[in-house]
């Protein structure tokens, strides 16, 4: 069985390789748009990169997967980002709040749900 993964993160996380897991040993590193073929009946795979990964997918068929960064994360990336420097700009305290929590929220669920291993026709 032979199982196809490639990285399309877009420009998001693009600087630095992510790191693609198999079977909780071997680490191949992966650029945006690489790809990486394995050969086997059934493997665990997960996606890390600076700390932040994807929770661990067990593959056991054939095909072609996509390590995408998680949409639901991308947006509270955004609203932090929004928040702190609209806040920080206009001197509002509340706004800055929000993209604080925002930030230790994406912090904290950051660490397992930051990418998605998806199957090509999901």
């Amino acid at each position: 069985m032979t199982i196809k993964i490639t990285r399309k993160t877009g420009y998001m996380g693009g600087a630095a390789p992510v790191k693609l897991i198999v079977n909780a040993e071997e680490s191949i590193p992966l650029g945006n748009g690489d790809s990486h073929t394995i050969t086997a009946d059934k493997v665990k795979v997960k996606a890390a990169q600076f700390g932040f990964q994807s929770q661990e997918r067990n593959i056991e068929d054939s095909g072609e997967f996509f390590i995408k960064i998680n949409s639901n994360m991308l947006v509270l990336f955004f609203i932090m980002i929004f928040c702190i420097c609209v806040g920080s700009a206009l001197n509002i305290f509340m706004i800055s709040i929000v993209g604080l929590i925002a930030a230790i929220v994406g912090l904290f669920l950051g660490r397992n749900h930051w990418f998605k291993i998806l199957k090509a026709d999901e």
